[in-house]
């Protein structure tokens, strides 16, 4: 009998014992970024991009974050301080993590985000006064797609429309901007690629190559005067108004 009691009583106590020891659980933590996708300047390098929130059981928890790039390394990397650098055109998927003291070490949050590295600008330069009507020219001779700080971006295609409409050019080619003069006056043809735009003029105006006669004029006397016709022409021998 008195054994079975001491037994009882040990089991207690170590049931006492093992409450008190028994390990807290952790918190609940919940993590966040946003926004999810978002596009980028080629040549930028960021610090911060992303808005982040880490709660633990529904307190804030100060945090800074971790990027690794899962896909589109040469779209965007990361440096050694952490920054994302814009590499090129093109989509790239990152995991972004918390990095806290707060966070045990068994503790694994992560969220993805895919960003865009974009063209933010577009440079041009003015384009010479177009003199024949059927004169040519190509637009993507004159446009350049070119970092925030005027560094060239290579190999990027320039998208062109006309913006309005306009008689004195006839578009040939919107992909390269091929176009041919039609009429004197001018054309407005607006280039743009991601989200980057500029505008350029297309000026038309015919100069005269040949004059010449296109009847002969008899004068018997003098002070006599006659009105002769000529035939104005450009160096594609159409007609100049």
């Amino acid at each position: 009998m008195r054994a079975a009691l001491s037994v009882s009583l040990a089991l207690v106590f170590l049931e006492c014992v093992q409450d008190l020891v028994t390990t807290p659980e952790h918190p609940a933590f919940v993590f966040g970024v946003s926004p999810d996708s978002t596009d980028l300047n080629i040549g930028d390098t960021l610090a911060t991009t992303f808005t982040s929130a880490l709660t633990a059981d529904g307190r804030q928890v100060t945090h800074r974050l971790g990027l690794t790039v899962l896909s589109g390394q040469g779209v965007v990397r990361v440096d050694s301080a952490g920054r994302l650098i814009v590499l090129a055109r093109g989509v790239a998927k990152l995991e972004v993590r918390p990095l806290s003291a707060a966070l045990p070490g068994d503790t694994e949050i992560v969220d993805t985000v895919t960003v865009r590295g974009v063209v933010p600008r577009i440079g041009v330069r003015s384009l010479d006064t177009l003199r024949s009507i059927g004169d040519t020219v190509l637009l993507d001779t004159i446009a350049v797609a070119l970092t925030r700080s005027g560094v060239t971006i290579p190999g990027v295609d320039i998208q062109w429309r006309q913006a309005p409409t306009s008689g004195a050019v006839t578009v040939l080619d919107s992909t390269v901007g091929r176009v041919r003069a039609a009429a004197d006056g001018s054309a407005s043809f607006e280039a743009f690629v991601d989200t980057a735009e500029a505008l350029v003029s297309v000026p038309v105006r015919q100069r005269p190559a040949t004059l010449s006669a296109t009847d002969t004029v008899r004068l018997y006397w003098l002070g006599q005067s006659k009105t002769a016709t000529a035939d104005v022409r450009d160096a594609r021998q159409n007609a100049v108004a």
